[in-house]
């Protein structure tokens, strides 16, 4: 996260992806990967994040947040299906609009994973649309980059496809801001 102050002017893309958790106060936590009852000191509070990515000097921002797992962690707080909702909110409450996030799911659902362990469906989709698939995605103009709006155009129609044939829910990833 301290690198993010650091940043220079140019276009940031910051992919998160870990599992979270909503503590009693309403919180939201960012786990790490080997997590347990007593390992909070290691974990961040998703409001840190968002104000690093706000703050940092890119006027173009990206923020791609990989992380409503369905597991619930009791001892560490509640797992809920309203952390979109949560992080909704508080994107509301940042004055920065050249920030997009990009959330794998929209408020009330759940993040799916791929039959591979460790691996969600809108992490996968989010790769293939950065290595080039989402190009031209929604539009007839194929230029060699990936815009925002082509990613999240792809990646929103590839997950709730996969979603409506595969999984027991769908799963509509969320776009917050409009750089």
């Amino acid at each position: 996260i301290e690198a993010l102050q650091s940043a220079t002017g140019e276009p940031l893309v910051f992919y998160v992806s870990a599992p979270a958790v909503i503590d009693h106060s309403g919180q939201i936590w960012l786990m790490n990967d080997g997590s347990s009852d007593t390992a909070r000191a290691s974990e961040v509070p998703l409001h840190r994040l968002l104000s690093a990515v706000q703050h940092c000097t890119s006027h173009r921002k990206l923020l791609i947040l990989d992380i409503c797992w369905p597991q619930p962690m009791a001892a560490l707080g509640e797992f809920s299906d309203d952390i979109t909702s949560l992080i909704a909110a508080q994107h509301s409450d940042i004055d920065d609009p050249g920030l997009v996030i990009l959330c794998s799911c929209s408020p009330g659902q759940l993040a799916w994973t791929l039959q591979c362990p460790r691996r969600s469906v809108f992490g996968f989709f989010v790769e293939q649309g950065l290595s080039g698939q989402a190009d031209g995605f929604g539009s007839s103009v194929c230029n060699g980059r990936v815009s925002v709006d082509e990613l999240a155009a792809f990646v929103a129609a590839r997950v709730d496809g996969y979603s409506r044939q595969a999984c027991p829910a769908r799963q509509t990833p969320l776009r917050l801001g409009s750089s």
